[in-house]
């Protein structure tokens, strides 16, 4: 099963941006994924833990 937990309100940078986020917590068996999204609903950021690593993604400015 998944269940999806609505953790928090962040701020968090984005593109170059402090914006101000919701934070959930998705949780299906062994994986937990942290998300963010804007008010507007735009997925912003994930952090998880893979086989003992973390991984991160987030969108940045582009070069």
């Amino acid at each position: 099963s998944i269940e999806v937990i609505d953790k928090s309100r962040d701020t968090i940078n984005v593109r170059g941006v402090d914006r101000l986020t919701h934070r959930y917590r998705m949780k299906a068996g062994k994986l937990d994924i942290d998300l963010w999204y804007t008010d507007d609903h735009e997925w912003v950021g994930l952090v998880s833990n893979v086989n003992g690593r973390r991984l991160r993604y987030e969108l940045v400015s582009p070069s």
